[in-house]
């Protein structure tokens, strides 16, 4: 479902899980139903060389992901991939609807993550190695570090980088928009409002920024006391609200989007740009 791309490399974390396709009648098609663990396996690391197509095989701790953040060079031998874990029995289990419709009273802080945070992995090339650690919360919050949806500053991809922004869902009624800063974790932010639904957020530079977080967040929310859908516009920097504006219908949930600053719309729908050549293809012109 995702992986990771530097520069040069293309990195793909194979889990230790399998498909289960005889299930699929008796699960309603549901694919997290079919997603077995295979107990007993490591998790295996293909490192493509995108220059000359050689892959490099390694191995970690058992672990399941369903979205990479972000990879780069560190050195010459040296690989930095930052990943958000989630066990995939708890991700099957906290989207059931009957969990989802029976939410708890009081937080017991049932997240999509289960135990697991945000980590970081180490792949020494030369040594053969992979280590793996977690990032400090100084803050305490117990938002921070449990997140999924990671979305960056698509400048920095493949390269180091320090912000990463996700969503963090708990309680199977409850979510936040947070920032983690993985070279300042002082830094870090969340915005939360009690009963407001949100949804994976999309960064915008501002032009001329010098920083990596300076930018806007765009994320769509449903506030659950009013009923409706807004567009929620956040200060990149400190995750503070700058403008919301409530829509004239609402917009189920919704996940993974891009940004594409250099696409032209200023025609009409369904009309190329006037300085376009029409492109050649197998039955004629487009």
């Amino acid at each position: 479902h995702s992986f990771s791309i530097t520069e040069d490399l293309a990195i793909f974390f194979f889990y230790p899980v399998i498909i289960n396709p005889k299930k699929y009648y008796s699960a309603n098609f549901h694919v997290f139903e079919l997603v077995e663990w295979v107990d007993g396996e490591d998790t295996e690391i293909f490192v493509v060389d995108l220059k000359n197509g050689n892959v490099a095989n390694f191995s970690t701790d058992a672990t399941y992901s369903v979205h990479h953040a972000n990879a780069y060079r560190s050195s010459e031998d040296e690989i930095v991939l930052d990943l958000c874990p989630t066990p995939h029995s708890n991700l099957r289990d906290y989207l059931m609807l009957e969990n989802m419709m029976n939410p708890p009273v009081e937080s017991t802080w049932t997240s999509t993550n289960k135990d697991s945070e945000f980590t970081r992995y180490t792949i020494n090339t030369a040594a053969g190695t992979v280590q793996h650690k977690f990032f400090p919360n100084p803050s305490e919050s117990r938002w921070v570090n449990q997140f999924d949806f990671p979305i960056i500053n698509e400048k920095y991809r493949g390269k180091k980088y320090c912000v990463v922004y996700g969503v963090t869902a708990f309680d199977y009624s409850r979510t936040a928009l947070v920032k983690k800063n993985v070279c300042d974790s002082t830094k870090d932010a969340v915005w939360y409002i009690e009963n407001h639904y949100t949804s994976e957020m999309w960064f915008f530079e501002r032009p001329g920024a010098t920083r990596e977080d300076d930018g806007v967040l765009l994320s769509l929310v449903f506030d659950g006391e009013r009923g409706q859908t807004y567009l929620l516009l956040l200060d990149a920097m400190n995750l503070k609200t700058l403008a919301r504006s409530y829509l004239p219908h609402n917009i189920p949930w919704s996940a993974h989007g891009m940004y594409f600053p250099e696409a032209d719309f200023s025609g009409e729908a369904g009309a190329l740009p006037k300085d376009a050549k029409p492109k050649k293809t197998m039955k004629g012109e487009l």
